[in-house]
Parts: structure tokens; sequence; C-alpha cells
């Protein structure tokens, strides 16, 4: 921005007030669609810190196309009642650790009642 007072045509001057009025009034749309952002988040917040979530677990494996590599994940989820998941944690086994893999899931499964476990350990159509 060039400061007015080094501006000499009436047009010039003008057509400044324009782009500043523009610029202002965009930046208060920013504004207010940022402090809707604000509430919105102060209110998933409190969803979050009055809801429980239902944890669970599940046992994947995937195989790695570039590597050709089989991987087992053990993941650990809380679902909340409106579906949305977060990772809780995450265990990598390789593939040559599929049966401890295996076991530590079930071993979990047996130790942590109520939470279910699910296993996703068939290979794929296409790795057949």
């Amino acid at each position: 921005m060039r400061s007015p007072a080094k501006r000499t045509s009436l047009a010039d001057l003008l057509q400044s007030d324009k782009h500043a009025a523009e610029d202002i009034a965009r930046l208060q749309r920013i504004i207010e669609d940022l402090q809707q952002y604000r509430r919105d988040m102060a209110e998933r917040a409190a969803y979050l810190v009055s809801t429980q979530p239902t944890r669970s677990a599940e046992l994947k494996r995937r195989r790695d196309a570039w590597e050709k590599k089989v991987y087992y994940y053990f993941t650990e989820w809380d679902t909340y009642p409106d579906g949305t998941r977060q990772r809780v944690s995450v265990k990598t086994y390789d593939g040559t650790d599929r049966h401890k893999a295996i076991a530590d899931a079930k071993e979990y499964q047996r130790t942590h009642t109520g939470i279910t476990v699910t296993f996703d350990i068939e290979k794929s159509k296409w790795e057949r």
C-alpha cells in the first residue's frame, strides 16, 4: 500500500479506496468464518468431553506393493456415538511375525473383556 500523501491523482485515490474497501469486506468475511470455526470447535470439544467412546481393536494384514512385503497392523480405536473414530495406538508386525501378531491380538482380546477385536488377515483377492 502506498501512502495517500504520495498519490497525486484523484482517480488513483478513488481506485485505491475501492481496493481498500474490497479488502476490508473480504477480511471481514474471513473473520466471520474464523469466528464460526471457533464456535464449532468449542461445540466439538464439549461433545468429546461429554461422551464416552467405545474402544475396539483390529488386526489387519496389508501387503506393500512396492516392497512386496506383508505387514500386520494391530490398531486400537475409540469410536464416538456419531461414528467418528480416533486411533489410540498402532503396533506393526512384519509378515514373518504373523503368529506373534495373532497371539498378541488374542491375548489383548482375552485381557480386555468387552472390547471387540476384529481380524482381517486373509489374503486379498489380487494376491491369490
